[in-house]
């Protein structure tokens, strides 16, 4: 048995093939990883191995690449069984937790505990003052691993999911506010919107910060060529008050091209203006169902933003996960 770090990118398949076997839970299917996910990860496996050498380039001039990811894997036997996948956020001295999973048959054995605190470790040695970290809700082993080792539970999220049958009509905005699409560089409009919304219970550990939003040049190409790579069409915008220019809103679909994966949306609001969620809902289906109505569509709601539940349960979600978001200061 030994611990190691991972070595990018003769890991990456390892690490797809590991998470596909490890996040299954027969008795909770819903939480399982889906049979289109695994295909949507084996796209982005695919698709990390043509741009590593671009990655690589980038992290030996960029600092801001340098910890676009890292991690660990435990193995036994010569073959991985357990991981702990890592990613700083931006240029801050955040980080997420993003993967920590060991097979069925070795759990229960302490590997997840030593995981954990040997991926603390390495973000301290990297600067990291504040790790967060999703978790299953009802997930009580992992909940309990997790809160024993010093992570608090501070917000969460609840994920919905929706298939569609048919291309949804674009929406007409409400009068007094107009809609503009918006690209990834234009980091200043979600910076501003999320520093006016987010409430300070989140804000303790996730701070808003500069770094967070604005993505240096070879993050955003790297951005770029992932999503091109795995034939994903993604739309950016955001909603002004019209007599303010104030942005009251933001959101982003990622719709996909071909075959495999999920499309995404992504939503905040200010509740202020939670008369305009079913326009935005009905405006971000609109981009995604016009690529076609073959894949699911998936978003997180954080718990946060509730205003936004009910509006997306009435076009159809319904509710597949809830999570627990944790932290903790290092």
């Amino acid at each position: 048995m030994s611990m190691r770090k991972i070595n990018f990118p003769r890991d990456l398949q390892p690490i797809a093939d590991l998470a596909a076997t490890a996040f299954q839970y027969p008795e909770n299917p819903e939480w399982s990883v889906q049979e289109d996910e695994k295909e949507g990860l084996m796209d982005t496996v695919k698709t990390l191995k043509r741009l590593w050498p671009l990655i690589a380039l980038f992290q030996k001039v960029s600092p801001a690449m340098r910890d676009f990811m890292r991690g660990f894997i435990w193995e036994e036997d010569g073959q991985p069984v357990g991981l702990n996948l890592l990613q700083r956020r931006g240029t801050t001295d955040k980080w997420f937790v993003a993967t920590v999973g060991v097979l069925p048959e070795y759990r229960q054995r302490g590997i997840a505990r030593k995981l954990v605190l040997a991926g603390l470790d390495l973000i301290r040695e990297r600067g990291g003052k504040i790790a967060l970290l999703d978790v299953i809700s009802g997930n009580v082993p992992a909940y309990s691993l997790y809160e024993k080792v010093g992570f608090e539970n501070f917000s969460g999220n609840v994920v919905l999911e929706y298939e569609p049958s048919d291309v949804v009509p674009s929406p007409q905005i409400r009068d007094g506010y107009s809609v503009e699409t918006i690209s990834l560089s234009d980091w200043e409009i979600p910076f501003d919107l999320e520093k006016r919304i987010a409430p300070e219970n989140v804000q303790r550990y996730e701070p808003v910060e500069e770094g967070r939003f604005r993505l240096s040049f070879p993050r955003q190409l790297i951005v770029r060529l992932l999503n091109f790579g795995q034939g994903i069409r993604p739309e950016r915008f955001c909603v002004h008050e019209s007599d303010t220019g104030k942005v009251v809103g933001r959101g982003l679909s990622q719709a996909r091209t071909r075959p495999g994966g999920r499309n995404f949306l992504f939503l905040r609001l200010d509740p202020a203006h939670a008369g305009l969620t079913s326009f935005m809902i009905e405006y971000m289906l609109n981009k995604v169902t016009q690529t076609g109505t073959g894949h699911i569509i998936e978003v997180p709601i954080p718990d946060w933003q509730s205003h936004l539940l009910a509006p997306f349960l009435s076009v159809g979600f319904k509710k597949r996960v809830e999570f627990h978001r944790m932290g903790i200061m290092l």
